[in-house]
């Protein structure tokens, strides 16, 4: 349908045959890349990294932007890193080598890499693609507070009951085409999901899951 192929080119990595990307007003084209980068942040589903590069020093490819010429890690870039990589649970994969790494724990540096940036806007492709249950429910509920924190948070996802329960807009696509932009809620109705993908919606057919903090907190 071209869900990553729109994300690129929101992010600037494609550029558009029509129309214009705009960052807070701004054409995204127009910024230098180091402003860009601590406008937008991008998640992409596979690393094209093969440097043999620890996780901490993944993830400090993020604070580029913001060092200029800096040489080196600032006090302010060691607290920025520390701290996004314990909010992506990935502190005990710091010095381990990206290229040893579970599909799973890769998708979270990636993240931590991205909220190293301190961007603004962040575009995630499929996150949740690799991740165990838990993983993928502490994924959502980050992008939730970030969202919650004022960032606008873009999520490209096939999962059609995650982007109901997760999201609050949903632009759904079919052959490159927008079918619709409303809320979650109403967008993936039972007629545009028939329409779309030829499968009728079956409301509390398929398990769900939640973690068990949440439970216990609810009295659960």
């Amino acid at each position: 349908s071209g869900k990553s192929t729109l994300l690129r080119g929101l992010c600037g990595l494609l550029p558009p045959d029509a129309g214009r990307v705009l960052v807070h007003g701004r054409e995204l084209q127009e910024l230098r890349p180091a402003e860009r980068a601590r406008s937008l942040a991008w998640v992409p589903q596979q690393s094209a990294l093969g440097a043999r590069l620890t996780v901490e020093e993944v993830v400090a490819m993020g604070r580029f932007p913001h060092r200029g010429v800096r040489p080196g890690l600032g006090p302010d870039d060691r607290r920025v890193i520390t701290a996004v990589l314990q909010r992506c649970d990935a502190t005990d994969l710091a010095r381990r080598e990206l290229a040893t790494l579970s599909g799973g724990e890769r998708a979270r540096v990636l993240i931590a890499r991205a909220l190293a940036t301190e961007a603004p806007v962040l575009c995630l492709d499929e996150p949740t693609a690799s991740l165990d249950v838990g993983h993928a429910l502490d994924c959502y509920r980050l992008c939730r507070q970030l969202a919650a924190a004022g960032h606008a948070v873009i999520i490209v996802l096939h999962q059609l009951g995650h982007v109901r329960r997760h999201t609050d807009r949903c632009l759904l696509l079919d052959g490159g085409r927008v079918v619709c932009c409303e809320s979650s809620a109403t967008a993936l109705d039972h007629a545009r999901i028939a329409a779309v993908y030829g499968v009728r919606l079956q409301e509390g057919a398929a398990p769900d899951f939640e973690r068990l903090d949440n439970a216990a907190a609810e009295g659960g």
